[in-house]
């Protein structure tokens, strides 16, 4: 076990950078824990430090909001009521978006959080979030040998804007990839109990990581630890989805389904939403059903392609699920800025796995997609609208819509792209080593027989 202080750097640089880092990153988080909560609050009142940022700091509720999702349905539940429904017998709940989750998070999380206050109980989930950001320092520099790289990805981190609006947000994305990728670095240092737990909790908290089971599928005790994730997701979903089908209804259509050109609007930052946009400038207007129908393809292709080459080349934990991670950001067709808080942390196991393998070249590009990812889009340079307009790029030039997405969906194709080509070039190396080794085999037999 390494402790934590042995991983710091010697260099007095690299140390003075990093306390600044940290310096910067809890004058952030101080500033998010410290605004109130409450009910039909206007936007203009919901300020941290960062808010023009972030379209969704400057124009949706908050702050908080999608913890009070949980929040809510721990509520609903207390109360014997679903946890998809909206309307609460007695209004507790500060502002909130609708609950999307598996109702296990309902039954645990939202259960747990709603017997404290709720101000109460959304410090002690930014509590949270700190934590496990610490525990992903920790396990990021596990991974990364030399010590420059391992303070860059801490600094990314730790300054990561994405992240600092999964905090305002109460958003759960962050965890997900964290428990995601600290799951499976544990499974990639023989640690199976570890792993499934991690990878369990992930898919608990949202169901994406099931995605990344391809790359777990093929390693040693793989098996095992797919069945024991998946054995989680149903054993603790279905007998509620059976016994309340509306409730299914209401999940899967919040969560695959709705309406085509849904939440095409100025806080996607996905991929799709910005071949959405010109499609929109080539076609005069995307006709919905088209649209959906690429969508469900893309989607299709994208997963479904990169699972079929992760099982084929059978390629390290981290880096499979690196690329799976990708393919299901570039895909989805809801992406939101702070879903990039995830991102970074998968682009930062992507970066260990090319150190690892020596390709310095290919590690430098990954640590210039780390910091676009990290950084800031221009969003407080383009708007000017006031913070009560809920979609303020609809009086916005093309070029103004399509840049802020693709700051962020750009790097994310060229991280897929990165991951792809490391796993093909590996199958590839692998192959040729074989063949290599039986070629020697069949010399020395030769030898021995003449």
């Amino acid at each position: 076990m390494v402790a934590p202080f042995e991983l710091c750097p010697r260099s007095l640089a690299l140390r003075v950078a990093l306390g600044l880092a940290l310096a910067l990153h809890l004058t952030m988080a101080i500033s998010v824990a410290t605004q109130s909560v409450g009910f039909n609050r206007p936007r203009a009142a919901t300020r941290p430090l960062f808010w023009r940022l972030h379209n969704d700091a400057a124009h949706r509720v908050g702050p908080g909001a999608d913890f009070f999702a949980i929040y809510h349905a721990g509520v609903q539940r207390a109360a014997g009521v679903s946890p998809y429904e909206h309307a609460e017998r007695q209004r507790r709940t500060p502002d909130f978006y609708g609950f999307r989750y598996l109702p296990f998070a309902a039954q645990t999380l939202g259960r747990a959080a709603q017997a404290l206050p709720p101000r109460v109980a959304y410090l002690t989930w930014l509590a949270l979030l700190e934590l496990l950001l610490g525990a992903t320092l920790w396990c990021v520099g596990r991974q990364l040998g030399e010590e420059r790289w391992r303070a860059f990805a801490w600094i990314a981190l730790l300054v990561s804007t994405p992240y600092w609006l999964e905090l305002h947000m109460g958003q759960f994305t962050f965890a997900t990839f964290a428990l995601l990728f600290c799951g499976l670095a544990a499974l990639e240092a023989g640690r199976w109990r570890a792993a499934s737990l991690g990878l369990a909790a992930a898919a608990l908290l949202k169901v994406f990581p099931l995605a990344a089971l391809a790359a777990v599928l093929r390693q040693r005790r793989g098996f095992v630890v797919c069945c024991l994730v998946a054995g989680a997701v149903v054993a603790v979903s279905l007998p509620y989805f059976a016994a309340h089908p509306e409730d299914w209804r209401r999940f899967a259509g919040a969560n695959f389904g709705g309406a085509a050109t849904a939440g095409m609007h100025s806080g996607n930052h996905g991929t799709l939403y910005v071949l959405h946009l010109l499609g929109d400038a080539v076609l005069g207007r995307w006709p919905a059903a088209g649209f959906a129908r690429f969508a469900a393809l893309w989607q299709m292709l994208a997963l479904g392609g990169t699972a079929a080459l992760v099982l084929w080349a059978r390629p390290r934990a981290l880096l499979g699920g690196a690329a799976l991670m990708f393919a299901h950001v570039a895909s989805y067709k809801e992406v939101w800025e702070h879903h990039y808080s995830g991102v970074v942390v998968a682009a930062l196991a992507l970066l260990a796995c090319e150190l690892a393998a020596g390709h310095r070249r290919r590690a430098q590009l990954v640590a210039a997609c780390v910091v676009a990812l990290a950084l800031p889009t221009p969003f407080v340079l383009i708007d000017h609208t006031p913070p009560e307009v809920v979609d303020p790029s609809r009086g916005w030039a093309l070029w103004a819509r399509v840049l802020l997405p693709a700051c962020k969906a750009l790097p994310t194709l060229v991280l897929w792209a990165l991951a792809l080509r490391s796993i093909a070039a590996q199958r590839g190396g692998a192959q040729a080593e074989n063949a290599a080794a039986t070629a020697r085999s069949a010399a020395v037999t030769s030898s021995a027989e003449s």
